[in-house]
């Protein structure tokens, strides 16, 4: 398990402290920069039994082989899904947004109260730890006020403002660096996917949110039909996204990266995430309410922070592009869809 090259200053600063570990460490910063990856490089490091110098783990002795394998006894990982995690982006939840609930950290507790296979430290990374229900994060906050030494927390966080005062306020808080713009394309060239450039622009400069490329194709299609937001189209795109099981958050981070450029134009004529989409972009602002557009914002962050979860993903969708549709005069829409 390794980290990334925009992290290696982060490595020297943290590896520094591996002789007096704290109880907890909140690794925050941008989405998807490689922060769960991170606190693996250093989880893995910590249990190693023959680190090198630099102290990367090994990767030969029997803590690597079963840390690489994903069965490692001294560590544990909480999220709001499968215990398995390739990078920043921990959800694939379609029907709802995901929450770590009550139930994850009780089984976690479990796992705390165990001693450690080794003799030595027990590791617990939580990721997204905002994503945490009240319920949750005082359950946790019970184990951090009264930690056995032993036993390490290692939490990320994409929004540290979301975590309770009393959680962030028990962690040793660690930043983790954004890589520089020709850092993140340098990387991301290297990867086996076509106009790196635009890919990076669409997502704030993070090299690994992954999950935008995968629905690619379809993503192509959502934005054209933003462009061109007819009725029919509309609905039909809401009903392909569900069936080819688009996460419900990533539909939503679509569709706020589309709004986030309308404003921009409007106001500035900048574009942030859709630079190759200029054109698409001028004809619409020409037609928006500037007023109601941060309507459908709120309705997008009602979704995100779970007050409409009692709704279906695909209707919820739906109402966020039906308001988004009625952001354009019906008119000028009209003669726009011909």
């Amino acid at each position: 398990m390794t980290y990334y090259p925009w992290q290696e200053k982060n490595w020297l600063s943290i590896t520094k402290d591996f002789n007096q570990l704290p109880n907890a460490w909140l690794f925050y910063g941008q989405t998807g920069i490689g922060k769960v990856d991170f606190a693996q490089a250093v989880a893995a490091a910590l249990l190693c039994k023959t680190p090198h110098k630099n102290h990367h783990a090994c990767g030969h002795c029997l803590s690597c082989h079963w840390f690489h394998k994903g069965n490692h006894p001294d560590f544990y990982i909480v999220t709001p899904t499968l215990p398995t995690i390739e990078t920043d982006i921990v959800s694939r939840s379609l029907k709802k947004m995901p929450l770590i609930k009550m139930e994850a950290i009780q089984q976690m507790m479990n796992f705390a109260s165990l001693s450690s296979h080794q003799g030595a430290l027990r590791i617990v990374l939580i990721a997204p730890a905002e994503t945490m229900t009240i319920a949750a994060a005082n359950a946790l906050l019970k184990i951090l006020e009264e930690p056995a030494k032993t036993l390490l927390f290692l939490m990320v966080s994409h929004a540290k403002a979301r975590l309770l005062p009393t959680i962030v306020s028990r962690c040793r808080q660690f930043p983790l660096s954004t890589p520089s713009y020709q850092c993140a394309l340098d990387w991301l060239k290297k990867q086996p996917i076509d106009d790196a450039e635009a890919i990076l622009a669409l997502q704030s400069g993070s090299p690994l949110l992954n999950h935008e490329t995968t629905y690619s194709t379809l993503h192509q299609t959502f934005i054209k039909i933003l462009s061109q937001p007819t009725l029919i189209a509309l609905l039909s795109i809401a009903e392909e996204m569900e069936q080819q099981k688009v996460p419900l958050a990533l539909s939503l981070t679509w569709l706020a990266k589309w709004l986030f450029d309308l404003i921009a134009y409007q106001l500035s004529s900048t574009i942030r995430f859709h630079p190759h989409e200029k054109a698409s972009l001028q004809k619409l602002v020409q037609w928006l309410n500037g007023s109601a557009i941060f309507a459908c914002y709120d309705k997008i962050q009602a979704i995100r922070i779970g007050e409409l979860q009692a709704l279906s993903a695909r209707t919820q969708l739906e109402a966020l592009l039906m308001e988004y549709r009625r952001l354009f005069t019906l008119t000028k829409q009209a003669d726009h869809a011909r």
